[in-house]
């Protein structure tokens, strides 16, 4: 093993640590993403059920709604930007006279 500062050791055990709590020892995704879709659906239904029956827009939804909600992807593919249409040409101004400074009478000191 590596011969890490105490205060690095710390640090890391305190993250391992605190992952253990989280999770008991496994990560949810990757077990939730080995499991059949069928199954993965189940048990998502099961884990949202109580705050999605309260939710406004499910009540008095379909159930296949619902299940159709919960197998949607967490993050939808945003739609690429369209091109931005070239610039308009500016109308070309007109010739517009300046004005004739007048002198400006300086301080006598």
């Amino acid at each position: 093993m590596y011969k890490l500062p105490a205060s690095l050791r710390s640090r890391i055990y305190s993250l391992i640590h605190y992952k253990w709590q989280l999770t008991r020892g496994f990560e949810t995704e990757s077990v939730m993403s080995t499991l059949p879709s069928g199954l993965r659906r189940d048990v998502q239904l099961f884990l949202l059920s109580s705050s999605m029956s309260t939710f406004p827009l499910f009540v008095g939804t379909p159930a296949n709604f619902v299940a159709a909600v919960v197998e949607m992807p967490r993050t939808l593919p945003l739609p690429l930007p369209l091109p931005l249409p070239p610039p308009l040409p500016l109308p070309l101004p007109l010739p517009i006279p300046l004005p004739i400074p007048l002198p400006i009478p300086l301080p006598i000191p």
